[in-house]
């Protein structure tokens, strides 16, 4: 048997869930590079804009963009490790319901934006260019959770840090919110729960079926 016949053989031979160690390792970890410099990118260019747009003090005034969202580098980099990237059908229906949801509710935040101003909408409720690039992003990690959520491989060394940094984002976004909104706005008590429960619960009584 040649020792291209004897890779074969072991690739089939593994596991489910234990492809990282013989498919591209390297692979993996570049993308989880690449991935995790999406909100350094999201923010630079939601930075620039707000300059050229001359609403700064409304970026830095968005507590979930200032601070939050900066969970999203390990995350980002860690959970490329716990997808099984061998589903894509289901993933690829994951980032089209993401690319969907966001959609409808930034579209929400456009109708029911008030007289106070920000930098993603304007109090003319015009989308501004930093919302447009506000709208890739959470696209992206909507994406990224939802297949965290529902297409991760078992077992993985990572779960538990991606679980304890989407934890954090869940209940750090709605305490932000709260602040920002002065009150629970519909979409972060939405996100927040049902991010929860798929996140604690939902494992729970999916192990017990």
């Amino acid at each position: 048997m040649s020792t291209n016949d004897s890779r074969a053989t072991a690739l089939v031979a593994q596991p489910e869930g234990s492809y990282r160690s013989i498919g591209c390792p390297t692979s993996v970890q570049i993308g989880g590079i690449l991935l995790a410099l999406a909100p350094v990118l999201s923010f630079g260019l939601q930075y620039c804009l707000s300059l050229i747009e001359g609403t700064t003090d409304l970026l830095f005034a968005h507590l979930t963009v200032m601070y939050v969202d900066w969970i999203f580098i390990p995350f980002n980099f860690y959970v490329v490790h716990a997808i099984d990237w061998r589903r894509g059908g289901r993933i690829y229906t994951l980032t089209a319901l993401s690319l969907t949801l966001n959609i409808i509710t930034h579209s929400f935040w456009q109708l029911r934006q008030s007289e106070d101003a920000g930098h993603l909408i304007s109090k003319e409720h015009v989308f501004l260019m930093g919302g447009w690039v506000h709208l890739w992003f959470s696209t992206l990690e909507t994406a990224l959770i939802g297949a965290y959520l529902f297409v991760r491989q078992e077992p993985s060394k990572s779960r538990a840090a991606v679980k304890c940094f989407l934890l954090l984002y869940f209940v750090g976004s709605g305490i932000c919110g709260y602040i920002m909104n002065r009150g629970f706005m519909i979409t972060d008590v939405i996100m927040v729960t049902l991010g929860i429960f798929f996140l604690l619960v939902y494992p729970q009584i999916a192990a017990k079926e």
